[in-house]
């Protein structure tokens, strides 16, 4: 009896706990709906400039990164692959390279089975099946979760696209010298377009302008910068593309506004998945006890 009483606490501790993760995520994700905090980018930032990591930095480093680097070792990527994933790698901010990005999602995977394992130990079952089969989950998340971020770096730059290419149009009345006018803007650039800027100045100055542009145009593939790097292009061979420039410059005032509209958009939609979290576990933390209790009464109307 006391060895049953143990795993009905230990039970009833797990899924409170879980309920309580939960619920906090839930609610953290609603207020920041709302109230912007700096995201994790920028407390890396901070921690990079101060020389000093985080103590979760710590703990991923020894509980995923320490182990990823041995699973990568097993890892065999495609050439071809290798090297598309390690230039996505690169623009998403990953220290990690393709083998390791890999391996970091099997940890994860791996976790998730091993506490499944010790649920089931535990005799909740269903639970412990249930986190086995997140397990699959985490781990396709984890594989796309780098294109989430070059998503979201993407839409960070078509954010900056209007002030960028209006910049241009500015500076192409004195010189059409597009290196300097990459090494000027680079200054004033927000971080999601550090990157990019920097490989840019750099094909700059190792190869020919069409060359380099056409790169920089693949490298973020968005169909306005495309546009306009073609056109940067053609005006550098002799062609007139004043006309073009200033109906562009229209489009990125139009487009500035339609950035703005989709932002306030976004507010409703973040908000209400993560209720729907926190209303569920509320209605499970509820619906709980009833069951334990229902269950229990037919246990002992079966006896």
């Amino acid at each position: 009896m006391k060895c049953r009483g143990r795993y009905y606490t230990m039970k009833v501790f797990l899924l409170a706990l879980i309920t309580i993760i939960l619920i906090s995520y839930g609610l953290y994700k609603i207020i920041t709906g709302f109230i912007t905090v700096p995201s994790r980018e920028i407390d890396k930032n901070i921690q990079n400039m101060q020389g000093t990591e985080g103590v979760l930095d710590d703990l991923k480093k020894l509980f995923i990164s320490t182990p990823a680097k041995f699973i990568a070792r097993f890892v065999n990527i495609d050439m071809y692959k290798r090297q598309k994933l390690s230039r996505d790698l690169e623009r998403a901010g990953y220290k990690e390279n393709p083998e390791e990005f890999y391996g970091c999602a099997i940890v994860k995977a791996a976790y998730c089975v091993f506490i499944g394992v010790c649920l089931i130990l535990l005799n909740s079952t269903l639970i412990g099946v249930l986190t086995i089969a997140v397990s699959i989950i985490v781990y396709l998340e984890s594989i796309d979760k780098l294109n989430d971020k070059l998503k979201e770096r993407n839409e960070q730059i078509m954010k900056e696209l209007p002030t960028f290419i209006r910049t241009y149009n500015n500076a192409l009345r004195q010189s059409k010298d597009f290196l300097k006018f990459a090494i000027n803007y680079r200054q004033i650039a927000k971080p999601n377009f550090y990157y990019d800027l920097d490989v840019l100045i750099t094909d700059l100055k190792t190869m020919d302008e069409e060359s380099a542009l056409t790169r920089f145009a693949n490298r973020i593939n968005i169909s306005h910068l495309t546009q306009f790097a073609n056109a940067v292009i053609a005006s550098n061979k002799g062609s007139d593309q004043s006309v073009y420039f200033q109906q562009l410059n229209h489009d990125m005032n139009v487009l500035a506004i339609e950035n703005v509209k989709r932002e306030i958009d976004k507010r409703p939609e973040k908000v209400k998945p993560m209720t729907m979290i926190v209303v569920f576990s509320i209605f499970a933390t509820l619906l709980y006890p009833i069951i334990m209790q229902l269950v229990g009464s037919m246990g002992v109307f079966l006896n």
